[in-house]
């Protein structure tokens, strides 16, 4: 059975009764809670706000809300205003057209809210008061700090829990006027927070119980305001009440053990390519600490010297249908039914624990015999060979140790491997990317003194040398970009300083993904196990040795790429007249074959601006080896032109500069890696 996750939010602040303080909090509370909650990533419930609503809509509201639901739905009631209580001691919630002296008909009876929550099917219910309490007294008379308000009375039921911000009555009448000072909106200001930033997740496992929102909150509020106490009720709950997701929440991989560690990073092969299956394994460990631990060892093997390493490793990674997440399963889990008895106001915070170290504990009992031969074969070698430069029990003639008949007559093995070349590719197990390999060379960066359409920053013209390095074929499209954000290592581009995102757009999950700043970009590459290009890889990887004014050649062609030849920038319209490309802006990555550079790279003259690595700054004037550019500064390199620029402003040598927080929709951006062995 599938639950529901509903929130209602009344808030009253705006009273006609002159006796009622107007209040300012619950406006910004209401507003910031709903966001709160109804935010996929942490609350995910369907939220309904009132505010300063007449009592008998609020009434009809608060019944429809607890009516025709099912057992597991989850349903969440917030209140926030004043709390009022009548000569007889009954509490009432005030609404905007609330009289202090008519309250029967004109404000919330607890009464109301207690037996429609009691008749609900729902037997998980949330209450959540964040009031100013105040007291019905005879004339003259001011209620003292910590008069009860008996919340436990007025709510007892089933399947419930109640929070409140305190159970003390902190406002009185004096002379027919409401005195005193609320502190409310504190309560509910660590209730957001913990939920947003996901303190509240005390236990770290990415997931923030009832129970842990309720220490969490009265740790801040009572050290912050002492004089005010929040309140805990639970009334015959069964099971344990998740209340949102922790937004930033991240596996951190567990150690692996030392024996399977010291294989991984073996100089020999085949002891590396035995650890692969050990590896595979832990994949499918229950403890994802352990998972994320093998995945990343796998990553990291699958650009092995080995070709035979590499390979396995790869084909380890396939057997999992998806890669472990550092975020929480979509779906609630299913309750626990276990009874549960009202437990006091006060809960200690549990200890953090961990699976982990069991799991270890317990790995290390099961390593795979192959391990413990071959590293012991390994051992026995290393002493004879110190033993031997020692001369220990030397001779005239040395003689040879034979080593036990345990050992694999084939390891270790030298693996000779086929140099890269160009033309040669590789998907990266991320995000599926094909990345294409660049050689290394020397090639003539920047443009020549004669060249009229260059910029001052393009000279001086000067020799760079570079090691080999892979880079994506393609930009990054919203698609790949999906899967960062789903991993919570990247922010979704909701919004852009010019323009407007296409992320989330599903007709254009293939266009490059754009409002994008520099640290979102940098961050992606990171977690796809890349990095961004530096400014001199970019342009190599673009007009290689022949130096190539445009990827393809020398001549502009408007029919290669992603260009402002429509009308929506007037003056930058290209050669070629409108609609040469089809696109008025982005357009599908690798929709220009007949654009690709010498390396086979794609789109990197239009479509989108590109960052790099780099610092924006001057040339240097000598010979430059692999260049990273400035050490600081106030902007980072593009490159590549983008949709809205022209001829003069695609050519592979040409260089601008943004700021590195900026996000506008024609900026985008590809990753590289360094080839094995350099």
């Amino acid at each position: 059975m599938t639950e529901k996750r509903c929130a209602l939010i009344i808030a009253s602040y705006q009273y006609q009764d002159p006796d009622l303080r107007q209040l300012v909090a619950p406006a910004q509370d209401a507003e910031a809670l709903a966001r709160v909650l109804q935010d996929p990533a942490i609350g995910g419930f369907q939220v309904q706000t009132l505010q300063n609503e007449r009592s008998y809509k609020v009434n009809q509201a608060i019944e429809a809300f607890f009516a025709d639901r099912k057992p597991d739905d989850l349903l969440l009631l917030y209140y926030s205003g004043h709390g009022i209580k009548d000569e007889d001691g009954r509490l009432y919630f005030a609404t905007t057209d609330t009289r202090r002296k008519m309250l029967r008909t004109t404000a919330i009876p607890t009464t109301l809210v207690n037996d429609v929550m009691r008749y609900s099917r729902s037997r998980r219910q949330v209450l959540l008061l964040d009031c100013c309490y105040s007291g019905a007294f005879a004339k003259g008379m001011i209620a003292k700090a910590g008069a009860g308000i008996g919340t436990k009375e007025h709510f007892k039921g089933r399947g419930r829990v109640v929070l409140t911000a305190s159970d003390a009555i902190q406002y009185a009448f004096e002379e027919d006027k409401v005195i005193g000072e609320g502190s409310h909106s504190v309560f509910t200001r660590h209730l957001i927070q913990g939920l947003k930033t996901g303190e509240a997740d005390l236990d770290d496992n990415g997931w923030v119980s009832l129970d842990e929102l309720y220490d969490y909150v009265y740790d801040r509020v009572t050290g912050e305001a002492p004089q005010q106490t929040p309140g805990k009720w639970v009334f015959d709950l069964r099971g344990e009440i998740l209340i949102a997701r922790n937004p930033h929440w991240v596996v951190k991989p567990a150690e692996l053990p030392p024996e399977l560690q010291r294989a991984i990073e073996s100089p020999f092969a085949g002891l590396r390519e035995g650890a692969v299956s050990e590896l595979e394994r832990l994949l499918h460990s229950s403890d994802e600490s352990l998972t994320l631990a093998a995945r990343q060892a796998l990553v990291h093997l699958t650009d092995d010297d080995s070709r035979r390493v590499s390979t396995t490793a790869v084909r380890a990674l396939r057997t999992v249908t998806t890669p472990p997440t550092d975020k929480p399963p979509s779906a609630l889990p299913t309750p626990v039914i276990q009874e549960q008895k009202e437990p006091p106001a006060r809960r200690p915070t549990p200890a953090v624990t961990s699976q982990a170290q069991g799991q270890l504990r317990r790995l290390l009992s099961s390593v795979p015999a192959w391990v413990w031969a071959v590293v012991g074969v390994a051992a026995v070698g290393l002493l004879i060979i110190l033993g031997n430069l020692a001369g220990w029990g030397a001779t005239e003639e040395p003689t040879l140790t034979t080593p036990p008949t345990t050992a694999p007559t084939q390891e270790p093995t030298l693996t000779i491997e086929p140099a890269l070349a160009l033309g040669d590719t590789k998907t990266r197990s991320a995000d599926d990317m094909v990345m294409v390999y660049v050689p290394g060379g020397t090639f003539q960066m920047g443009s020549s003194e004669g060249d009229s359409d260059a910029g001052d920053d393009e000279f001086p013209q000067h020799p760079v040398t570079l090691d080999g390095f892979w880079i994506d074929q393609t930009e990054v499209t919203n698609a790949q970009y999906r899967q960062c954000v789903e991993a919570r290592e990247c922010e979704a581009p909701t919004t852009c300083h010019w323009g407007e995102p296409t992320y989330g757009d599903a007709s254009k999950d293939d266009h490059p993904a754009v409002c994008v700043d520099w640290n979102g970009a940098a961050a992606y590459c990171e977690w796809a196990g890349a990095r961004l290009p530096t400014e001199a890889e970019w342009e190599y990887a673009a007009r290689g040795e022949q130096g190539f004014i445009y990827p393809w050649g020398n001549e502009f062609d408007c029919s290669r790429g992603n260009f402002d030849d429509e009308t929506e920038v007037d003056s930058y319209v290209v050669p070629g007249g409108e609609g040469c490309d089809g696109y008025v802006r982005t357009a599908p990555v690798g929709s220009f074959p007949t654009g690709k550079s010498w390396c086979n790279a794609l789109d990197m003259a239009g479509n989108v601006w590109e960052w790099t690595a780099n610092w924006y700054g001057d040339y240097p004037s000598g010979a430059q080896t692999d260049p990273t550019g400035p050490a600081d500064g106030d902007s980072k390199v593009l490159r590549g032109g983008g949709w809205r620029y022209n001829w003069r402003d695609v050519r592979a040598a040409f260089r601008d500069g943004y700021v590195p927080d900026g996000r506008t929709y024609y900026i985008g951006f590809r990753c590289a890696g360094v080839a094995p062995g350099q």
